[in-house]
């Protein structure tokens, strides 16, 4: 350390400190411009990471591009995304289907569907979806009966009993109940119900990191790192916790007055699907629902059973056409007829 000539108490600046200074601004631009270099590089190779998304047998966990990436969606910490309100297919409710006040008209009888994209139909407005179809026809014979398809695409029987929840300020006399597909889905990170609450999904930097490829290596990076060591796939949600939800999926029900009919998930089989694809494990979810029913004295539309894999009636593997989507309406249609007033 050193003093200026002349007064002992006051101490000079080294000069090396201006030198620090202009090295810190060097390497500052110089992290800059690799970051630059990086990122270009990364964009020129299409590279792309989605957090906690993992690919297996070319199927991927697209619950994280429901819940950010997915325009018609918005995340929510508890249903992990819930569709926008007056966005596409839904209204201001975010249902398909009629706006209900939470006070019920005098004789006036509710129906709820809940379920997956099955249940929620076809992206367009008068696209064909069972439950609108089973509305008319119930509508028809049944006056002040209305039903709500309350269906979300990509939904579990998780989401479906937090989406329950929540409507029943709207006072429901009868839900349909139709999950399973997703529930057998098979990823590689956590269940739906411990995905929900991973701190990753409420940070803000995680959005805005996603906003450059830069960004989204770091996070990739992240997850690789945090990852412990190699894991078996795992269902969103699993057959017993399946079992477990629909038990309290009754509870509810009954509790507020109203009565619950479960369906069975239909699916078809083309050639032979990979270990890992949901529909390898789809059959034990209905087996579960099935049971369910008839331990408890329950409707069980069983959809999967009436249509098979019947391909006159598929689009896909796991969407009806528009005359599966007809028709499943007529058969829940005659299920529940002795349950309506």
């Amino acid at each position: 350390m050193q003093t200026e000539p002349g007064n002992p108490h006051i101490t000079a600046r080294p000069a090396q400190s201006t030198h620090a200074g202009f090295k810190l601004l060097l390497a500052l631009i110089s992290a800059i411009l690799t970051l630059a270099a990086v990122e270009a590089v990364l964009r020129a190779r299409g590279y792309r990471y989605m957090p906690l998304r993992v690919r297996m047998t070319q199927r991927s966990d697209w619950r994280m591009d429901h819940a950010f990436v997915d325009g018609h969606f918005e995340y929510d910490p508890k249903l992990i995304w819930r569709p926008r309100p007056n966005l596409s297919v839904f209204n201001a409710r975010g249902w398909r289907g009629p706006e209900l006040s939470e006070a019920k008209q005098k004789g006036e009888f509710r129906v709820f569907a809940l379920g997956d994209s099955n249940t929620l139909g076809w992206n367009y407005e008068d696209g064909p979806n069972w439950p609108r179809t089973l509305g008319e026809l119930i509508e028809s014979e049944h006056p002040g009966c209305v039903l709500v398809n309350a269906g979300v695409w990509g939904y579990s029987s998780y989401q479906g009993l937090g989406r329950l929840k929540e409507l029943l300020r709207f006072q429901p006399d009868l839900v349909l109940w139709s999950f399973g597909a997703n529930d057998a889905q098979r990823v590689a990170t956590a269940p739906d119900s411990d995905f929900a609450q991973r701190e990753i999904r409420q940070y803000r930097v995680d959005r805005l990191l996603m906003q450059s490829h830069v960004g989204q290596l770091a996070l990739e990076t992240m997850d690789r790192l945090s990852a412990s060591g190699a894991r078996q796939p795992i269902p969103r949600v699993s057959a017993e916790q399946y079992a477990a939800t629909m038990r309290e999926a009754l509870e509810i029900t009954e509790k507020n007055g109203a009565k619950l009919v479960v369906l069975t998930r239909p699916f078809r089989v083309r050639g032979r699907p990979p270990a890992d694809w949901w529909i390898r494990h789809a059959p034990e979810y209905n087996r579960i629902t099935r049971d369910f029913a008839a331990s408890n004295g329950l409707v069980c539309v069983d959809l999967y059973g009436i249509f098979g894999e019947d391909p006159r009636y598929f689009s896909d593997e796991s969407h009806f056409n528009e005359d599966g989507h007809r028709l499943a309406a007529e058969y829940v249609y005659e299920a529940i007829r002795g349950l309506l007033p």
